[in-house]
C-alpha cells in the first residue's frame, strides 16, 4: 500500500503515477519518457508529433511558443530575445519603451515600480530602503512606527507577534501567585 504513494520507486501498485519511471501503464504521463505513446506530452522530446507544443525544440512549428527560440515569428513573445518587437514585454532588456516595465532597470519612469531601486519616489514601496516614508512597511527595518508588525524584531510591543522572540507574553499564573501576571519583556 506504501509504495503506490512513493513517486521515487520504480515498481509501483500504480506505475502510470511514476513520474520518474521508464516503463509505465500509461507512458504518456511519463513527462521524462523519450518514447511515449504521447509524444506530444512529452516536454524533454526533441521530435514530437506537434513540436509547438516542444518548449525545449528549436524549430517548432509555431516558433513563437518557443520561450528558449532566438528567432521567433512573434520574437515579442520571446523572453530571452535581446530585440523584440514590444520591448516592453522583455524582461531582459535594459532598455525598454516602457522603462517602468522593465524590473531590472535602475533608471525608469515610475522609480516606485522599481524594486531594486534604491531612491524611489515612493520609497514606503521599496522593500530593500532602509529608510523609507512609512517604515512600519519597511520588513528589513529594525525599528519602525509600528514594531509589532517587524517580523525581524526582538523586541515588539506586542512580543506575542514577535516570531523570532524567545519571550512572549505569559498568560498563565505565576507558581507563587494563584493571580494572572501578564510577563512584560
Amino acid at each position: 500500500m506504501k509504495s503506490r504513494y512513493e513517486l521515487m520507486s520504480f515498481s509501483t501498485a500504480f506505475p502510470e503515477l511514476d513520474l520518474m519511471s521508464s516503463s509505465t501503464v500509461f507512458p504518456e504521463l511519463d513527462l521524462m519518457s523519450s518514447s511515449t505513446a504521447f509524444p506530444e506530452l512529452d516536454l524533454m522530446y526533441s521530435s514530437t508529433a506537434f513540436p509547438e507544443l516542444d518548449l525545449m525544440s528549436s524549430s517548432t512549428v509555431f516558433p513563437e511558443l518557443d520561450l528558449m527560440s532566438s528567432s521567433t515569428a512573434f520574437p515579442e513573445l520571446d523572453l530571452m530575445s535581446s530585440s523584440t518587437v514590444f520591448p516592453e514585454l522583455d524582461l531582459m532588456s535594459s532598455s525598454t519603451a516602457f522603462p517602468e516595465l522593465d524590473l531590472m532597470s535602475s533608471s525608469t519612469v515610475f522609480p516606485e515600480l522599481d524594486l531594486m531601486s534604491s531612491s524611489t519616489a515612493f520609497p514606503e514601496l521599496d522593500l530593500m530602503s532602509s529608510s523609507t516614508a512609512f517604515p512600519e512597511l519597511d520588513l528589513m527595518s529594525s525599528t519602525t512606527v509600528f514594531p509589532e508588525l517587524d517580523l525581524m524584531s526582538s523586541s515588539t510591543a506586542f512580543p506575542e507577534l514577535d516570531l523570532m522572540s524567545e519571550r512572549i507574553t505569559a498568560w498563565a499564573p505565576y507558581p507563587h501567585n494563584p493571580s494572572p501576571q501578564v510577563d512584560r519583556i
